[in-house]
Order: C-alpha cells, then sequence, then structure tokens
C-alpha cells in the first residue's frame, strides 16, 4: 500500500481531534469507527493505531519538549516495535501520523525525503513480526561515517650515525669528563626550572586532550551529518552541526561527567534561546553567548562581560557550552565566541539536552537569563 495512505489517515484523524476534541483519543472503538469511514481500505493501518493509542504514545508525544521531539518519537517507535513486535518502520509511520493529529509535526510523507520506507511484505506477517532487512538508523539522524582503512606503516632503513670528531670533554682525561658532564647536566635541569615555571599548565583538563572513547551513541551526539567546522558564526542555528570544531575542543556525554567529577569547578553553560523548562543540573542560562553575528559584533562586548562575571576570578575554569542538540549550533556559536574573548578551556557538547536525557541523567529547572542590552535580540538572525 501507498505510503500516502499515512497522510490520508494523519489528515482523517487530526480533523477528528479537532471536531470532537482530544477525548476522542481515549475512545479506540469509535475512533476507529471513524477512521474506517474515512479510509475502509487501510482496516490494518487503522489497528495498529489503536495499538499505538493503548501504549500511550499520544500522551508521550504531548509530553516532550518541542526541541526533544524527534528524539522521543524515535523512542515511541521503538518501544512499540519492542512491546508489540511491529515492524520498525511500520512503527515510524503510526508514531508520525499521531504526531501530524496532535498539530506537533508534519505529514508523514514530509520524512520520506531523509529516509525511506521499507516495502510493505503481502503476507499476513505485516504487524507482529520484527524481521528487518538491515539494521536500522534512527530516523532523524545520519549514519555513521565510514573510514577508509590506512596504509600500513613501513620503516624507513636505518642508517649508521656518521662518527664525530671528539669534542672538548673528550680532550679531557676519564674522571675530569665526568665531572664536567654532571656538573652540566645540573645546571642545565635548573636553568629548566627556573624558564619553565611561569609556564605551568593551567588547572583543569586540556581542552585538545585525547579523542573520547565513548560507545554509546546518545541521540546521535556521535553521528557525522557531512557538514564542515568553520571558524564562523552560524545563523541557521536549527541546522545540522559538523563533528569538529576550531576552537577548544568537542565532548560526548560520558567524558563531560569525567570531566565534572574530576573537576567540580566545571561551569556547565546552557545557550539555547529557544523555550524550555529544564536544564543540566548545576547549569547556567546565558543564551546571548550563542546568538549569531559576528565576534567583533555589538554583542561580543556583552558575551565578554557575562562570561567573566560567570568565571569570577577563575578564568582557567572548564566551560562547557550546550544548546538542544546535534541539530543546534547556538553551543558551537558560544563556543567560538569564548574563544575570541579569551577564554581557552572551553567545551563543545555537541549532544546537548536531547544526550544528556537520552543518557538518563539528571536535569533542574531552567534558571533566568540575564537579559541582553535594548535592541541585541535584533541581532539574532544578522550580523
Amino acid at each position: 500500500m501507498s505510503d500516502l495512505i499515512y497522510d490520508q489517515l494523519a489528515q482523517a484523524l487530526r480533523d477528528i481531534r479537532l471536531r470532537l476534541g482530544d477525548g476522542i483519543l481515549a475512545d479506540r472503538r469509535r475512533l476507529s469507527s471513524l477512521l474506517m469511514d474515512s479510509a475502509p481500505e487501510a482496516k490494518r493501518e487503522i489497528r495498529v493505531i489503536g495499538t499505538a493509542l493503548d501504549e500511550g504514545v499520544p500522551a508521550a508525544l504531548k509530553g516532550a519538549e518541542r526541541h526533544l521531539l524527534g528524539m522521543e518519537m524515535d523512542r515511541q517507535a521503538n518501544r512499540l516495535e519492542s512491546s508489540t513486535g511491529l515492524r520498525l518502520d511500520i512503527a515510524l509511520q503510526v508514531v508520525r501520523v499521531l504526531t501530524y493529529a496532535l498539530d506537533l509535526g508534519p505529514l508523514p510523507s514530509v520524512y520520506q525525503g531523509s529516509q525511506s520506507t521499507a516495502p510493505t511484505p503481502s503476507n499476513d506477517g505485516w504487524a507482529g513480526i520484527s524481521q528487518p532487512a538491515a539494521t536500522p538508523q534512527p530516523v532523524n539522524y545520519a549514519p555513521q561515517p565510514v573510514y577508509q582503512p590506512q596504509p600500513a606503516y613501513t620503516q624507513a632503513p636505518a642508517y649508521p650515525a656518521p662518527v664525530q670528531p671528539p669534542g672538548p670533554l673528550g680532550r679531557l682525561p676519564f674522571d675530569r669528563k665526568y665531572l664536567f658532564a654532571g656538573g652540566g647536566l645540573a645546571i642545565a635541569a635548573v636553568a629548566g626550572l627556573l624558564i619553565l615555571k611561569p609556564f605551568d599548565k593551567p588547572a583543569g583538563p586540556d581542552p585538545k586532550g585525547p579523542v573520547s572513547e565513548q560507545t554509546a551513541n546518545y541521540a546521535g551526539e556521535l553521528n557525522d551529518l557531512g557538514v564542515q567546522a568553520k571558524p564562523t558564526l552560524e545563523s541557521n542555528v536549527g541546522s545540522p552541526t559538523p563533528l569538529d570544531i576550531p576552537v577548544g575542543r568537542r565532548i560526548a556525554t560520558t567524558d563531560l561527567q569525567k570531566l565534572i567529577a574530576q573537576d567540580p569547578s566545571t561551569l556547565l553553560v546552557d545557550v539555547l534561546a529557544d523555550s524550555h523548562a529544564t536544564t543540566l543540573q548545576n547549569a547556567i542560562y546565558l543564551p546571548l553567548v550563542g546568538y549569531p553575528g559576528t565576534t567583533n559584533d555589538s554583542i561580543q562586548g556583552q558575551v565578554v562581560t557575562q562570561l567573566k562575571t560567570a568565571v569570577g576570578n577563575q578564568p582557567q575554569r572548564p566551560m562547557v557550552f550546550f544548546c538542544a542538540g546535534a541539530m543546534c549550533w547556538e553551543s558551537y556559536n558560544a563556543v567560538l565566541r569564548a574563544g575570541a574573548a579569551g577564554y581557552r578551556n572551553v567545551y563543545w557538547y555537541r549532544g546537548g539536552l536531547a544526550s544528556w536525557q537520552a543518557a538518563g541523567l539528571p536535569f533542574q529547572p531552567l534558571p533566568s537569563a540575564t537579559a541582553p542590552k535594548a535592541g541585541s535580540a535584533n541581532m539574532m538572525f544578522g550580523p
């Protein structure tokens, strides 16, 4: 059956809900009868929609925060697959039908531009069997990149070192030779300590530290979305982000937990400008820091002031910037702005709120934000 049947069901379900109210979603028998009047050829699809209603999918979708809705749709589809045996591609379509009917998303066919749905088999195993031909990828994220194997390292042939003529020490008697050499080493060691002392490594982990060994891909935070890193701020903040960043270091969820445990002074900075009720535990809220524009615009001066206030007298304090997730540039912008302000111990938590929630980690109510000066909000989507 054509995928357009799901659009037809989504529109019919939305019309019924608008006409009779949300309470109709709790009356499976009556709702199924009304849907059969609109699409009598979709008996099996309507039966599965009824199953999703019994499983509480509409309530879960309505309870999700809007910036985390895509992740919640995936979660509900996977839950339907595991609890009812429904194939994942069909479960995704049913969740999209309900999302549209609740005025939370577009028609199901809109999603097909990024990932096609597997064809429906003609036998009776359409519902009740979960046997995808290949391992399904999450619907809202790109597949993991495949890297070409690197050629084996071949060591170059070794050549004997040339014979050097004896230096001044070589002409000294045996006992004096080692006396002079030992004294020279001691002097060099003391001089090295005196020279390197002013350049001690600052407190906190090195932002250019080793690559993460995290294996769990919470909410697609490790996915390569095919975007190149750039040194300038991004105005289309709700679009796919790169894996790299030219300033600071990208950090994944597991590594962020380790960083917080190693250095309790780590400052978590929420920069998501969109309305949201909760944030990471112990985070502060500075949405202005993630604004688009340039690092020389009028906003940058306010960013410098806000960051200086936030870190107090600890400029080397680790700062971790985050927003909604891998489809949000505001945290990327914030790291660039912080780098331009002179901070070096900065991290980009690409997974943000979505990955933190997927990992089951604690949240807190969103604290109040520092209000920007008059006219700054006009800079949100322009230089």
